[in-house]
């Protein structure tokens, strides 16, 4: 039990087997559920964690990211983890820096038909007076 989060890294290729090597070091790397890349990004995805800063591990990691951006102007590596309440937590870095993006999709009936409103009119008249 406990909260659990979705915890994202993005950084810039150049510090991939750094960061890698870091998760490695603490027995991380089975966390890890997306590793994508392309020629200038890396991203690695670990979800359902629990994410505590009074966690070992999490200070490792926390430390590297902080570690690549040290004295930097424009970030190099950012991490952030996304919690059970859709929430976004333990930012380390610039997500603007690295071209980060979140959204939230509320899907509230798992795709069934949306009702518009002039259906919504017709069916109940009365309250739309």
């Amino acid at each position: 039990m406990g909260y659990r989060s979705d915890v994202y890294i993005k950084a810039l290729k150049k510090h991939e087997q750094s960061i890698l090597q870091t998760l490695a070091s603490i027995n991380a790397l089975d966390w890890i559920d997306v590793h994508q890349k392309d020629d200038t990004y890396v991203f690695i995805g670990m979800p359902d964690l629990k994410w505590y800063d009074s966690y070992n591990d999490v200070r490792t990691i926390e430390s590297k990211i902080s570690s690549i951006n040290e004295d930097l102007e424009v970030h190099e590596a950012c991490l952030f983890a996304i919690g059970e309440d859709q929430a976004i937590h333990s930012e380390i870095g610039s997500l603007w820096d690295l071209d980060v993006e979140t959204y939230i999709t509320v899907d509230g009936m798992n795709g069934e038909k949306d009702v518009t409103k002039e259906e919504l009119k017709k069916s109940y008249p009365e309250l739309f007076v």
